[in-house]
């Protein structure tokens, strides 16, 4: 179920299609590897997009992780960060007291979530929606922070 200022309940089973990446998660040397590897699995199948966010509004309560995982391409912020739980929770290296969803405002008006992640005794913002308006691995937008165009 969807909740868009609560934590939505992961699936009780995860996709085969996601099992080779939970398994590079596993292998990762430190707990921070492996939130980069899925981060980098993310953001290189999905992406943000401002003007999509309320074009698409209605994807917002899609939660069925094979039904996302399969339609590669624009996710709202919302969505991705699920899909890190999904992996990050399900690669059995971390628990949901170690991912924190947080709210910020982008541009001043337009709501936005991203996530902070307990890796190696640290806590790391993690905002793969923005990775394309210049917010890089370990930071988050907010405000008038990143490029106002989307990059290539």
């Amino acid at each position: 179920m969807a909740d868009l200022f609560g934590k939505t309940t992961l699936p009780k089973q995860i996709p085969t299609e996601l099992h080779p990446t939970l398994a590079l998660i596993r292998k990762a040397k430190s707990d921070k590897a492996a939130v980069r590897v899925a981060y980098d699995v993310v953001t290189r199948r999905f992406h943000g997009r401002r003007a999509l966010t309320y074009l698409l509004g209605w994807r917002v309560l899609e939660k069925d992780v094979q039904q996302i995982w399969s339609r590669p391409g624009y996710l709202h912020c919302t969505t991705m960060n699920y899909l890190l739980r999904v992996l990050l929770i399900g690669s059995g290296r971390f628990s949901e007291k170690d991912i924190r969803e947080r709210w910020t405002l982008v541009l001043g008006i337009s709501p936005h979530q991203y996530v902070q992640v307990h890796a190696d005794s640290t806590w790391i913002s993690i905002d793969p929606w923005s990775k394309g308006y210049g917010i890089s691995f370990g930071e988050h937008a907010s405000g008038f922070r990143g490029t106002v165009f989307r990059k290539p």
